[in-house]
C-alpha cells in the first residue's frame, strides 16, 4: 500500500512537472524581457549582459532610476543572461516547490501531502487572472513567482513552530537574518502581507506562552531591512511619482472599493469553498477551539492584507494578484 501511494505521488508530480514545462516551452520571451536583456547600466550604447559583473552594474543603476524590485530584476536578468531553456527547467522546479510550500503551509506538518498540493496548484490555475504572465512569463515569474516563493519558504518555520515545532540554534539565528532580507526585498504586497503574518505567528505563540526563539526576531529584523530597501530606492520613488503617487483618503477609499470588486471575481471560487469548509468544521467540533483556528486566522487576514495593501498604490494590474490568490488557497 505504501508502495503503491508513494508510486501515485510520483505519478502525479511527474504530470504536473511535464505539463507546466510544457507551458513554459511554448511561451516565448516577450515585453520586458527583451529590455532586461540589456544592461541599465548608463553607457554610450546598451550591450546584453554577458557577465555577472555587468549585471550588479545594471541593477546597481537600475535600483536607482527604475524601481526597488532588485531580488526579482537581478533573477531575470541572470536567467536571460543564461537562456530560455534554462530558465524553462527552473522555473518548472520553482512551481512544483511553490506546491509544496502551499501544502507545507496548510498543513503545518513535515509530511508531504498529495492533496493538499493538488488543490493548491488546481487553486492557482482556476484562480489566478493572469496564470501566464505570473508563472510563465521570464520577468513576470521573477516578479511574482519567485518573489511570493521567496515569502512562503520563509513563513514556514512559523507555521510549523506554532504546531509544536521548537528550533533553536545560533546558526539558525544567523541564517535567517540574510534569509528574511532576501524575503523582504521581494514585492510590495506580497511582503507587507509576509511582515504582517509573521508578527501574527509569533503574537500567537507569545499568547499560548510558547518559547520565541532568536531566529524568529533576526528573520523579523532582516523583512522589515528588505522592505525598506525596496521602498526606499530611488527608483522606486521615481516610479511612484510618475504613476500618481500615494494618493489620499478619497483614493484610497475608491481604490479599496475596486479592490472588492476585483476580489469578488477574482476570489468566489476559494471563498465558497472556504465557507463550506469552515461550516462544516463549527458542525463537526463540539466546541469552538481558537488554537484550531489560529493558522487560518493568520492567513486570512494576510490575504486581505496582500490585496487591500495596494489600495497604497495608483496601479493593481491583474498579474499582481497571484500572491492574493496564494495566500488565500492556503487559508482555505
Amino acid at each position: 500500500m505504501a508502495a503503491r501511494k508513494r508510486y501515485m505521488t510520483l505519478l502525479a508530480l511527474a504530470a504536473a512537472a511535464a505539463a507546466f514545462y510544457a507551458l513554459n516551452v511554448l511561451t516565448p520571451l516577450y515585453a520586458d524581457d527583451y529590455s532586461y536583456v540589456f544592461t541599465f547600466e548608463y553607457a554610450e550604447e546598451k550591450f546584453r549582459i554577458t557577465n555577472l559583473s555587468q549585471l550588479f552594474y545594471s541593477q546597481l543603476n537600475h535600483y536607482m532610476v527604475m524601481n526597488g524590485r532588485t531580488v526579482a530584476h537581478t533573477l531575470a536578468q541572470l536567467f536571460l543572461m543564461w537562456g530560455k531553456p534554462v530558465f524553462n527547467v527552473i522555473n518548472t522546479a520553482a512551481f512544483l516547490l511553490l506546491g509544496w510550500a502551499m501544502q507545507a503551509l496548510m498543513t503545518g506538518g513535515r509530511r508531504f501531502r498529495l492533496a493538499y498540493f493538488l488543490l493548491g496548484l488546481a487553486l492557482l490555475w482556476l484562480c489566478t487572472p493572469a496564470f501566464g504572465q505570473d508563472f510563465l512569463w521570464l520577468t513576470g515569474s521573477c516578479t511574482y513567482l519567485y518573489c511570493v516563493l521567496l515569502t512562503l519558504l520563509y513563513l514556514v518555520p512559523f507555521r510549523r513552530a506554532l504546531e509544536g515545532e521548537d528550533r533553536r540554534g545560533a546558526a539558525r539565528a544567523l541564517l535567517f537574518l540574510p534569509f528574511g532580507v532576501l524575503a523582504g526585498w521581494t514585492s510590495e504586497n506580497a511582503a507587507a502581507a509576509m511582515i504582517g503574518m509573521q508578527l501574527l505567528f509569533i503574537l500567537a505563540l507569545a499568547a499560548q506562552k510558547r518559547p520565541l526563539r532568536a531566529w524568529m526576531f533576526t528573520g523579523l529584523a532582516g523583512t522589515l531591512c528588505g522592505f525598506a530597501l525596496m521602498l526606499l530606492a530611488p527608483g522606486q520613488a521615481a516610479r511612484l511619482e510618475g504613476t500618481g503617487g500615494f494618493g489620499g483618503l478619497s483614493d484610497w477609499l475608491h481604490r479599496a472599493l475596486s479592490i472588492s470588486g476585483c476580489a469578488a471575481l477574482y476570489l468566489w471560487l476559494p471563498a465558497l469553498l472556504f465557507a463550506a469548509a469552515a461550516a462544516i468544521k463549527l458542525r463537526q467540533a463540539r466546541r469552538f477551539e481558537l488554537r484550531e483556528w489560529l493558522p487560518t486566522g493568520i492567513f486570512l487576514l494576510g490575504s486581505r492584507a496582500s490585496a487591500y495593501s495596494m489600495a497604497a498604490s495608483s496601479m493593481f494590474p491583474a498579474r499582481a494578484w497571484s500572491c492574493v490568490v496564494i495566500y488565500t488557497a492556503i487559508t482555505v
